[in-house]
């Protein structure tokens, strides 16, 4: 599997895998405590994207960190970081995204230079509404394609792979690669976990 994984994201720019890390109780207890962070007032809720998020999740609470790290600690994880941006990576921010009713979506963009992200999906959302969505191969673009206009979701989105899935299933992927956010029409608020990542030296 691992030499799979590696090959898909060093070929497409992405990886989505069902890597069982954290049970379904765990993932339960991490999710009802990110719906008290968003229903408590004190908490710093930010607008990433046009959609409320938390920018770091760390250093709260000690069981909860405990789980997430579970996940960056997994051993598959692991040497899927090293082989992709080398052995002394540095976590950049831990985050939770949620995507609510309405949501617009956010257009076609890449991250910064040298950017990893881990998505780790903490409610089913097997239609993909709210979700990120890449365009596959797109990080081996030149880089004057950073400079085109680029349509929005509505025009392109029969060009893009939809990041749907199950609670628990996680995805790579290298953020040169153009990605988006689809639209949310589901009556329902969804939850990923990003977790950034840059080589050394970055």
């Amino acid at each position: 599997m691992f030499k799979d994984v590696v090959s898909n994201i060093k070929k497409y720019g992405y990886s989505r895998e069902s890597i069982k890390i954290l049970e379904q109780d765990e993932i339960g207890v991490l999710k009802r405590y990110i719906d008290n962070l968003y229903s408590n007032s004190k908490t710093d809720i930010v607008m990433n994207g046009n959609v409320p998020a938390i920018a770091n999740l760390l250093g709260n609470d000690a069981n909860i960190d405990k789980l997430l790290e579970k996940i960056i600690c997994n051993e598959s994880v692991e040497s899927i970081l090293r082989a992709i941006i080398g052995k002394d990576y540095k976590l950049w921010q831990y985050s939770v995204r949620r995507t609510v009713k309405g949501d617009h979506g956010l257009a076609l963009h890449q991250d910064s230079p040298g950017q990893f992200n881990i998505s780790y999906l903490l409610t089913d959302n097997p239609d993909g509404h709210g979700a990120t969505a890449i365009l596959p191969m797109s990080h081996k673009l030149p880089r004057w394609a950073s400079y085109m206009s680029w349509a929005g979701i509505y025009f392109c989105k029969p060009l893009l792979t939809v990041l749907s899935g199950k609670s628990g299933d996680i995805v790579f992927f290298l953020n040169r690669t153009w990605h988006a956010r689809i639209y949310n029409k589901s009556v329902e608020a969804h939850d990923v976990l990003l977790i950034g990542f840059f080589p050394a030296g970055a």
